[in-house]
C-alpha cells in the first residue's frame, strides 16, 4: 500500500485497495469507477437501501473489504507480512461466501439466482437445489 496514509488513501485511493475493491464491485455486478470510502458509503446509502439479498451482499462486501484491508495494513506495518491483491481479494470473497452460505431463506428470483451463481453459492440458500 503506497502513499500517504489516510482513510481515503487506504480505502480505496491506493492502487492495492482500489484493485481489490474493483474486483469486488465486479463480483457484485457494479461497473463504475472506484470511489473514496466516504463516497462509496454515500453511493451505497443511495443505491442499496433495504434488506434485500443484493443489498445485503453489497453491504457485506463493503464492510468485509474495509475490515480485511485494515488487517492487511496492520500485518504489513507490524508483522512485515505482505500479500497480493489476489490473496486479499480471495480472503474477502471466502469470508462473504461463508456468511452467505449459512442463509436458507433467500427469495428465489432471477436476480438472486444470478447472485448465487456469481458468488458460487449453493442453491440451498433458496431451499432448493438449482445452482452448482
Amino acid at each position: 500500500m503506497d502513499g500517504v496514509e489516510s482513510h481515503d488513501h487506504l480505502f480505496f485511493a491506493c492502487h492495492f485497495s482500489s484493485d481489490i475493491w474493483k474486483r469486488i464491485l465486479t463480483r457484485n455486478g457494479v461497473h463504475r469507477a472506484v470511489l473514496p470510502l466516504s463516497q462509496e458509503v454515500a453511493w451505497a446509502v443511495q443505491n442499496y437501501v433495504g434488506k434485500g439479498f443484493r443489498n445485503t451482499i453489497y453491504k457485506l462486501s463493503l464492510a468485509a473489504s474495509v475490515y480485511f484491508l485494515w488487517r492487511e495494513r496492520n500485518a504489513r506495518i507490524f508483522q512485515g507480512r505482505v500479500r497480493s491483491v489476489t490473496e486479499v481479494t480471495n480472503e474477502i470473497f471466502d469470508s462473504i461466501g461463508a456468511k452467505l452460505s449459512s442463509w436458507s431463506t433467500v427469495t428465489f428470483n432471477v436476480q438472486n439466482r444470478g447472485l448465487c451463481e456469481d458468488w458460487l453459492l449453493d442453491s440451498r440458500i433458496f431451499g432448493i437445489n438449482i445452482c452448482r
